[in-house]
């Protein structure tokens, strides 16, 4: 059990979940101005991707890329978990690999992996994102590694 001491809490636990899932909604529906109701202008994203500037101006070009090379990606949510000011979320990610990924070429193959991601939410807006993201079963996925 967590020291209540430490927890901050700037909002009841419900409604922090209410940007997180304006998070997904704006990665499914490609609807990238989403992410202005759901990230501070300083949201700290971590780790940052490579080449990723910080912030909010460093989401869209993020995501664009991403659907750039996987352009039927989704995040099918399977849980949120919220305490004070955090909220966890679970998620299965899904989609054909048709551009160069991970320095592997195109390969029309579909990847399904799972992520985890522990966003802090302050005054109704998303200000850091933990994230790990399984691309070590994407790789394999993708024919990247070998069994030897």
């Amino acid at each position: 059990m967590p020291n209540t001491d430490q927890v901050i809490v700037t909002g009841d636990i419900e409604s922090n979940k209410v940007p997180v899932n304006i998070f997904y909604e704006a990665f499914n529906t490609r609807n990238l101005s989403l992410l202005d109701k759901a990230l501070a202008e300083n949201w700290d994203d971590i780790p940052l991707a490579p080449g990723q500037a910080p912030g909010l101006a460093g989401a869209k070009p993020v995501f664009e890329h991403l659907f750039g090379t996987i352009p039927d990606f989704k995040a099918e949510l399977q849980e949120l978990i919220a305490e004070g000011d955090k909220v966890v979320a679970r998620s299965i990610l899904t989609g054909t690999h048709n551009a160069k990924l991970l320095g592997v070429e195109a390969t029309g193959c579909t990847i399904r992996i799972q992520a985890i991601d522990i966003h802090q939410v302050q005054d109704g807006k998303i200000v850091r994102t933990w994230h790990v993201e399984d691309w070590a079963t994407a790789l394999g996925q993708m024919g990247a590694l070998s069994g030897d």
